[in-house]
């Protein structure tokens, strides 16, 4: 452990583990960042103390800071883990490399970013999430999931989507033994499917439908990002752990996802309006 000489040292940058592979592979391309303050307590009644509103500015200027944490695991830990899972086939001797970090170590090492807030507001950001679809179950205050690995509350919002089945096999159309010459088509992916002889087969969905919507930030084209998750279980263990899903083959297999420029017909709105600290722009 080593802290960060604030007389000598401007920035500290280091690259991590999985950094350090794609620049030796010469796939190491950033294209993007983002700022974190996991090492500043602003309110130090959450450590077990208290300090006059007023000290709290000088104490987080002058507080001792650490050199850049570059990995959440140690080698010798690393190594193991990964040949167990070799060993249980649960993963290959030589895997190819990842475009995307491990999540639960990307997790550890930063927990706390840096969110961006609309100009001149003085409300803090939010969400306003509906079904559309099929409803909400959660009922009363919101539950939370915190894994084992990182302390953030996650908020979890629960929907069971219903899907019934109807057969009918009572025959409306007369039927004889001679075939049919024309060409028949029946599609057989459709949500319902009537054969010839008028019997039908049909599932009612109750699909997933969900609008998201942040309010008091910039709003600008590309502000979000959505990650997708498995729920799943490992060596018999009754503790759900999520794995992510990265696949764009799986993702596109089970949901369909629009935003604004993929929706035919969506208007852009443009508004532009001048407050006393600057411009703001919505497109």
């Amino acid at each position: 452990m080593s802290f960060i000489n604030k007389k000598e040292d401007v920035i500290d940058i280091e690259l991590t583990q999985h950094g350090k592979e794609l620049l030796a592979r010469g796939s190491f391309k950033p294209a993007y960042y983002a700022f974190f303050d996991d090492d500043i307590i602003y309110d130090v009644k959450y450590a077990a103390t208290a300090e006059h509103q007023n000290n709290a500015e000088k104490r987080i200027k002058d507080a001792i800071r650490l050199n850049s944490v570059h990995t959440a695991m140690g080698a010798e830990s690393r190594n193991t883990e990964k040949a167990e899972k070799v060993k249980e086939g649960l993963a290959s001797e030589f895997e190819k490399i990842n475009k995307y970090t491990d999540h639960v170590e990307r997790e550890k090492l930063l927990q706390y970013p840096l969110c961006n807030i609309e100009l001149g507001s003085q409300k803090s950001p939010h969400f306003l999430i509906q079904s559309l679809g099929s409803k909400i179950k959660n009922t009363g205050n919101v539950n939370y999931l915190t894994q084992s690995y990182t302390p953030a509350k996650i908020p979890q919002l629960n929907i069971d989507a219903q899907y019934e089945l109807k057969v009918n096999l009572i025959p409306t159309n007369e039927s004889n033994n001679d075939m049919i010459d024309d060409e028949v088509f029946i599609d057989l992916m459709s949500s319902r499917v009537e054969f010839l002889d008028g019997t039908t087969v049909e599932v009612e969905e109750e699909n997933i439908l969900i609008d998201i919507q942040e309010f008091n930030v910039p709003y600008r084209e590309e502000n979000f990002e959505l990650e997708i998750f498995v729920a799943t279980r490992q060596n018999g263990s009754n503790e759900e752990i999520f794995v992510p899903l990265e696949d764009h083959g799986l993702i596109e297999g089970f949901f369909e996802i629009n935003i604004d420029n993929s929706i035919e017909g969506a208007n852009i709105e443009k508004d532009n309006s001048k407050n006393y600290y600057g411009t703001n722009s919505k497109e």
